[in-house]
């Protein structure tokens, strides 16, 4: 099991992953936050012409549809410990916090493709460990990575 969240809904939605590699993930869950963070970005990338709007209609139709096959969890104390982890690493919103805290409470692996990882001028709480980070050329396209982060010594998401 393991908690997906927002970058990596949008990529499978826009199929830039391919269903292998989503397959191979196993069982992936989310907090609610994903049902409503996921329109959002579709609906930016093609407001800003990022993508067609076409494409972000047939994403959009795939990811409600369920054809993610992500499900929907809320442990309890989501919000509290969401707030906590956003303050930890001094964050202005708990959006990217529940994404973490909803690993943590479950006991499982966070996957993203986002490659923005925790910061905070004081060492986080929770730290990014990236399995894989390969080192990017100046001037290349960022590529896709997957990132796990750990947690009070266990691995939590």
């Amino acid at each position: 099991m393991l908690v997906c969240d927002a970058s990596l809904a949008v990529e499978v939605s826009l199929d830039r992953i391919g269903e292998q590699a989503v397959t191979a993930l196993g069982e992936l869950i989310a907090p609610p936050l994903l049902w409503s963070e996921v329109p959002s970005v579709l609906h930016e990338l093609a407001f800003r012409g990022e993508i067609s709007q076409e494409l972000a209609e047939m994403a959009l139709q795939r990811f409600l549809e369920g054809k993610l096959g992500i499900v929907e969890r809320r442990p309890d104390g989501l919000a509290r410990r969401a707030w906590r982890l956003a303050g930890e690493f001094g964050w202005a919103k708990t959006y990217d916090a529940e994404y973490l805290a909803t690993a943590e409470l479950l006991g499982c692996q966070l996957v993203t493709v986002d490659v923005r990882p925790p910061s905070r001028s004081r060492p986080p709480r929770l730290r990014a460990h990236p399995r894989r980070a390969p080192r990017r050329q100046r001037g290349a396209q960022p590529r896709v990575t997957q990132r796990t982060y750990r947690t009070a010594g266990r691995r939590c998401c």
